[in-house]
Order: structure tokens, then C-alpha cells, then sequence
């Protein structure tokens, strides 16, 4: 099932270096979303995301803080109606990357990955099969799903820089049918391309 899209309230976030996909393509259950957002965090852009070191070696980026406030008029969850939906998140994403030193195409070879750790939140109004209504209060943390990058590619043209990849979702995250959860229960693919311009002279 789709729920209502939720409307992002806010979104803060740290620099990274890794560009994460603007797309996604995917195939799974009916209850895959059964329980809040999608696969895509609200609001999740970078800075300087086309831009990835040229020299070889191990990156791991700075942490990213992530906060998420939004809501839906209505939602199905475990057989029941859940009316005034209120959902917000926190979560941690740490993240590397592995220049290679290897040129394929003429751009730089690299690999990554990220993995999260989210705090959840949700508020609504139970309405069962028959008709009885509840206030609803739900919260969990947990390890979140993960993202692994086999395939990135940069450029670097004077000022300009460029890359290309292929990222894998992968769901780490504990699921259980009806209730809340920090993992989606979903694979997908992000492909990806992003561009940034920078004054390496002067920063």
C-alpha cells in the first residue's frame, strides 16, 4: 500500500563527500511501507556532492545528523486507521569512501557505504475494524539500514567536478509486520550522477 505523501518540515544535515541518489528503482511486498517514510529521507541533499578527493586512499566522512518532522491525514497500518499522523525522525549517518587509485572511463575509481542509527517517533488516531478509537503513541531506535556503493566515478575539470554511481540499499534494519519501524523490509538501487563547481584555488 502507498501512503499519503508527507510533508518535510525540516531537514539539517552535515557536509558529505558521497553523493546519495536523487532516484531509486525498486520491487517488494505490499506491506514494504507499512509503517512510515520511504527509502529516501525528506529533504537528504549534499553539498559538494559531485566533488570526490582525487587521491587515493580511505575517506570516512564526517557524521551526518538528520531530522525529519511530517505528517499525513491518514494511514493504514497492521488493519487499522490511523488518523492525524505525526512522524518524526533523528538519525546518525556515518560514512566512507575508498578512492582506488584505478581509472575506468577516464574518471577515478572509488567504492562506500553508510550506515545510519535512527530514533523514531510517531503520533496518531487508532481506529480499529470496529470502529473503537485510541490515541496512539509509538517510538523506537534501532540500527538503521544501510547503503553500499560498488560503482562510483569522478571527473575533474579545472573547477568543475563530476561523478556517477550506483548505490545498493540494503535493509540491516529490524522489521516487524504492524508495528514501528526503523528498517524499510525493502532492497533498491539509487543510481545517481551529481555535479559541483569549485575554486580550488581559494576554496
Amino acid at each position: 500500500m502507498r501512503l499519503p505523501t508527507r510533508r518535510p518540515r525540516r531537514a539539517r544535515l552535515g557536509m558529505f563527500v558521497c553523493p546519495i541518489a536523487l532516484a531509486l528503482l525498486s520491487s517488494s511486498g505490499a506491506n514494504a511501507f507499512e509503517s512510515g517514510l520511504s527509502l529516501y529521507p525528506k529533504g537528504f541533499v549534499g553539498f559538494m556532492s559531485g566533488y570526490v578527493p582525487p587521491q587515493s586512499g580511505l575517506f570516512v566522512i564526517n557524521p551526518i545528523y538528520y531530522a525529519f518532522d511530517g505528517s499525513a491525514g491518514a494511514s493504514v497500518r497492521d488493519g487499522r486507521i490511523e488518523l492525524g499522523v505525526d512522524v518524526s525522525m533523528d538519525a546518525t549517518f556515518v560514512q566512507g569512501l575508498y578512492v582506488t587509485g584505478f581509472k575506468l572511463f577516464g574518471g577515478d575509481y572509488s567504492v562506500g557505504g553508510a550506515v545510519a542509527y535512527a530514533w523514531l517517533g510517531l503520533t496518531a488516531d487508532s481506529t480499529g475494524p470496529m470502529g473503537g478509537s485510541a490515541g496512539l503513541s509509538l517510538d523506537n531506535n534501532a540500527v538503521a539500514d544501510s547503503v553500499i556503493m560498488p560503482l562510483n566515478l569522478s571527473w575533474h575539470t579545472g573547477d568543475w567536478h563530476m561523478n556517477t554511481a550506483v548505490s545498493f540499499y540494503v535493509p540491516t534494519g529490524a522489521y516487524t509486520q504492524g508495528a514501528l519501524n526503523i528498517g524499510r523490509n525493502m532492497w533498491a538501487v539509487w543510481p545517481s550522477f551529481a555535479v559541483t563547481w569549485f575554486d580550488m584555488a581559494n576554496g
